[in-house]
């Protein structure tokens, strides 16, 4: 069982507690605002245990983030712990490229009245802040990005708002998965020498009036003013900022000398 008061102060969460839309939304942004999506284990060679006592060891008490296996794994055990129907599903992640790939991101559906909604606490810095409508055509609009729903026969696809036209993010079906499904491409995305996990720092949050995003040693910042980017001179410049700008710990010689690889 979850700790729901330790997971709830940990995310700063004060609003209500009955499995409403409105808590599933607030519940949502605290979560993408107060919990760093990060790669730590992966690149440094430390295991990555999709176990709930486990994933609730490292980012509630030790106040670690994660990626996507991580993130959403635990936020469905908080949500079912709050009474909430949770479905977890699994994508292909395109970032606009409709190639073969990998199912590799996990997300959730959760019903409410008879209306399925996802949630994704776990895509990085160009995640959604609150949960989308799953339903053909639904969008929503933030003050950052907007994202949009589109259904393509059993085909769903996650879209997010360019300057001039919409850019697939993930496609996925809605059968459902159990915790198991996803230990062999954790796996994968956790050891392989190709996966850009085991090879780069990645590190993101989503606020409402902030995106923060640091690949390796270059740093994006997004606010309503446009982008802002900086290339960080050294591991420990970056294990600096890392730590003044998203509460996290990290050792500088783990961060790649290399540009992004992503």
């Amino acid at each position: 069982m979850i700790d729901v008061a330790a997971y709830l102060s940990r995310i700063g969460y004060e609003g209500g507690l009955s499995p409403t839309l409105a808590t599933l939304k607030g519940l949502h942004e605290a979560h993408v605002g107060a919990i760093v999506f990060e790669n730590v284990n992966p690149l440094s060679g430390q295991p990555v245990n999709l176990d709930s006592a486990f994933l609730e060891d490292k980012i509630v008490r030790q106040g670690r983030g994660g990626y996507c296996f991580e993130l959403n794994l635990l936020f469905g055990d908080l949500l079912r712990e709050m009474g909430f129907a949770v479905t977890p599903l699994i994508a292909r992640v395109w970032m606009g490229v409709r190639a073969p790939r990998q199912r590799s991101h996990s997300f959730l559906k959760v019903d409410i009245d008879g209306e399925p909604w996802i949630a994704d606490v776990g895509f990085g810095g160009i995640g959604l802040l609150e949960p989308i409508p799953l339903r053909d055509g639904a969008e929503v609009e933030l003050p950052l990005a907007s994202f949009r729903l589109q259904q393509e026969g059993e085909l769903w696809v996650m879209q997010s708002s360019l300057p001039t036209r919409w850019f697939d993010l993930y496609g996925f079906t809605l059968e459902p998965q159990e915790r198991i499904d996803f230990e062999a491409p954790n796996y994968f995305i956790a050891t392989h020498p190709s996966s850009p996990f085991t090879k780069n720092l990645v590190l993101a949050k989503v606020e409402r009036t902030r995106r923060i995003r640091l690949v390796n040693r270059q740093l994006t910042i997004v606010t309503e003013k446009g982008a802002e980017e900086q290339q960080l001179a050294s591991g420990e410049e970056v294990a600096a900022v890392v730590r003044d700008l998203l509460n996290l710990e990290i050792a500088p010689d783990i961060v790649p000398d290399a540009p992004p690889a992503l």
